[in-house]
């Protein structure tokens, strides 16, 4: 049970980052934006933040992109989030269209979040074997340049 309680926090993790330097609690909805990616995270775009990756994109699977930016440096995508196939096709059939239906859909879905690292071959599943690199790539990445600088999370603007 504390397994299963700690990989929807992960999961979820992603998502309540972006309001870290907003004032009061984060809400979703209301135009709250968050970046995707249908190519790997080479570029990325904003859309709806309660959306459940992969979503559609001209055609192609996007993928809800965590972007980072160290100092005045450019900005990076740290990792790509999506749902197994499965697992959102039960999402959406118990009612959880987005993520503010997810705590209504299904639970235990919020714990098979996969995320992948741009150019990686696999994804990776939040277990106790993955977790430190897991918990690095959502919350600290290490800066392209090799600098020891903390990133800052970059959001879109508000809608």
């Amino acid at each position: 049970m504390g397994i299963a309680i700690a990989a929807i926090a992960v999961a979820l993790t992603s998502i309540i980052i972006m309001w870290r330097h907003r004032e009061g609690p984060p809400v979703l909805g209301a135009g709250v934006q968050a970046f995707f990616s249908n190519d790997d995270g080479k570029t990325w775009f904003p859309d709806d933040a309660t959306k459940i990756p992969p979503i559609d994109h001209n055609g192609k699977p996007a993928y809800r992109a965590l972007v980072y930016r160290c100092g005045e440096g450019a900005p990076f995508v740290s990792c790509l989030e999506s749902f197994p196939p499965d697992v959102k096709a039960r999402i959406e059939q118990k009612g959880g269209s987005n993520l503010l239906e997810l705590q209504n859909a299904e639970f235990a879905a919020a714990s098979q979040m996969l995320i992948k690292k741009p150019g990686a071959a696999h994804w990776l599943r939040d277990t106790p074997a993955t977790d430190a690199g897991f918990m690095k790539l959502i919350t600290s990445p290490d800066c392209p340049d090799g600098s020891k600088i903390m990133p800052t999370l970059v959001s879109p603007p508000e809608q």
